[in-house]
């Protein structure tokens, strides 16, 4: 199966996407919605039926079933207040320093967005994607962005334009920050 990868900077942004595809033919099945978290999917689910795949979840998923978590910085925090977090060595580390920096004031810190990537690369090669649109999405999804990802068997309509074709169109259409594939 071919695909093609959208990047929102918006939620409404993300959910215009998938009532393009849906109005383009796409069934339910052929697209799904990749968020850095609940936070950033409760409207789009709530206004659509796709399928939505928290990176964030899935990767500290990954990491707790692989048993890497406690090898890795693992922090604890409040809602940009700060937090306390354990560094690579098991030492405690307050906010603000590299350890205990990081999304929402330390929630997962480097857990997840590190540089050897066993956390959210992992999570979205996991959901399908190659190593390198894994890469390109993982950068998107660090930055809040939102993935809409069409995949199809590549079909060619008697006009010459394939479904991935009318995905990608749908993608511009919508505000899509950048298309892989």
């Amino acid at each position: 199966m071919a695909k093609k990868i959208g990047v929102f900077a918006r939620e409404q942004q993300a959910i215009e996407a998938v009532e393009a595809l849906q109005n383009e033919g796409f069934g339910m099945d052929e697209f799904r919605v990749v968020a850095k978290d609940n936070d950033h999917s409760r409207r789009i689910e709530a206004e659509t039926d796709a399928h939505l795949d928290e990176v964030l979840e899935l990767a500290e998923t990954r990491e707790q079933q692989d048993g890497t978590m406690l090898e890795r910085p693992f922090i604890v925090g409040g809602f940009g207040m700060g937090g306390v977090g354990f560094n690579q060595a098991g030492a405690i580390a307050p906010a603000g320093t590299p350890a205990g920096a990081g999304f929402f004031g330390g929630l997962f810190g480097d857990a997840v967005f590190n540089e050897d990537d066993a956390g959210i690369g992992s999570a979205l090669r996991a959901l399908g994607l190659n190593d390198d649109e894994a890469g390109q999405c993982r950068s998107a999804i660090e930055d809040g962005n939102f993935l809409v990802i069409a995949e199809t068997e590549e079909q060619t309509s008697e006009s010459g334009i394939s479904r991935l074709d009318k995905a990608e169109a749908a993608f511009r259409r919508t505000g899509a920050e950048q298309i892989i594939n």
